[in-house]
């Protein structure tokens, strides 16, 4: 009589992922000469690359914080992350910036759902949390994250208060 192994396949209740919302970004727009349809692409391209640093950033700050760089055959971060610069053509400072990036999303991820914080918002902004919450109660810091550009966020969290504008479109 022959045994037949049967696998595990089940490993638990799991979480649902959250995901983010993305789109469809054509970048047809380049050969057009009609303005209007150039300025839409542009616009919807920056739309699709904040949403691509944001992404690129949670991803390499899970590959951090799970130590998935070992399943990839890194001896560490440091080493994927060379690795990852060398086969893209990256620069390193890129890479780390969108890893703070995503350090701080994950960190932060409830706080800023509440503000409704999204990728429009600018996840440039997220590296320079830390900071401005060290300075300032932690509604002002996630008010201003929504509602500063970088520019603004940035001395902000510097400890240079930034007066508020009265007029939103002005930015």
């Amino acid at each position: 009589m022959r045994t037949e192994v049967i696998p595990n396949q089940y490993d638990g209740p799991r979480r649902p992922e959250k995901r983010l919302v993305g789109g469809y970004f054509s970048l047809d727009y380049a050969g057009s000469d009609d303005a209007a349809e150039i300025d839409a692409g542009i616009r919807e391209t920056i739309k699709g690359i904040r949403l691509s640093i944001l992404a690129m950033g949670i991803g390499l700050a899970k590959i951090k914080a799970k130590e998935l760089y070992v399943d990839l055959k890194y001896h560490s971060m440091a080493k994927y992350i060379e690795s990852l610069c060398e086969q893209t053509r990256m620069d390193r400072s890129s890479i780390h910036n969108w890893l703070y990036i995503g350090e701080a999303y994950i960190k932060y991820r409830k706080e800023l759902e509440k503000v409704r914080f999204s990728d429009e918002d600018g996840p440039t902004k997220l590296p320079y949390m830390g900071r401005a919450l060290a300075l300032y109660q932690k509604k002002d810091v996630f008010k201003a994250v929504k509602d500063m550009s970088l520019r603004q966020f940035i001395s902000f969290s510097r400890g240079k208060r930034q007066p508020r504008r009265k007029n939103p479109s002005s930015r």
